[in-house]
């Protein structure tokens, strides 16, 4: 079963290779949603309903944020997201370099330069929802329409830059040494052909 994964994964990247990556990295992020789903429902579950309604605290201008974004629901529940999203952004981070685009370029500044993007999609996608919502409940949308559209463009809206960034600057493949070394033999004549030349002449 292995074997044969890996030799339809090899057929589609030649023939159809940024299709085929588009593809992969859909499906890396759907894995990677319901790890952060269902992490966050087993957390919230765990909980008790005190814990989860607890005010969060802090600073004012903290409040104020958390409010803004829509992430002020209670201490419990600001816990269970931010547990939730990173384990799923760890998965996803993991899978996409390994599985997806099979990248090989330093580790350190492509998760600090994922690290930054996931912040940004947070941050984007939870104001997103919560103005989306609000402007949903303000102009008289059914409690149906209210509760199923948010969420998928909360999802697809950081796609535009997302999988870009990934593609370009996140998961890149350096080229291996052991083909520039081959392609330079490739390329050379042989000490045999360079002694037959000189015989020759």
């Amino acid at each position: 079963m292995k074997n044969a994964l890996k030799s339809l994964d090899a057929r589609l990247e030649a023939k159809i290779p940024e299709i085929w990556k588009f593809i992969k990295w859909c499906i890396v992020g759907g894995f990677a949603n319901a790890v952060d789903i269902g992490s966050y429902y087993i957390m919230l579950a765990l909980m008790s309903e005190a814990f989860q309604r607890a005010p969060i605290g802090g600073p004012l201008w903290w409040q104020n944020f958390l409010s803004a974004i829509g992430l002020d629901a209670g201490l419990g529940i600001f816990i269970a997201f931010l547990v939730s999203i990173t384990l799923g952004y760890i998965v996803a981070y993991i899978l996409n370099r390994k599985v997806a685009f099979k990248a090989n370029n330093g580790i350190a500044l492509s998760s600090v330069i994922y690290a930054v993007n996931v912040l940004v999609v947070i941050v984007v996608g939870s104001w997103f929802g919560t103005w989306f919502t609000m402007w949903l409940v303000n102009r008289g949308a059914s409690a149906a329409l209210i509760a199923l559209l948010p969420k998928p463009l909360q999802v697809v809206i950081p796609m535009t830059w997302s999988y870009p960034l990934n593609r370009l600057i996140v998961f890149t493949r350096k080229k291996e040494r052991s083909d520039d070394n081959t392609d330079t033999a490739d390329n050379s004549p042989s000490v045999a052909d360079a002694g037959e030349d000189t015989l020759a002449g």
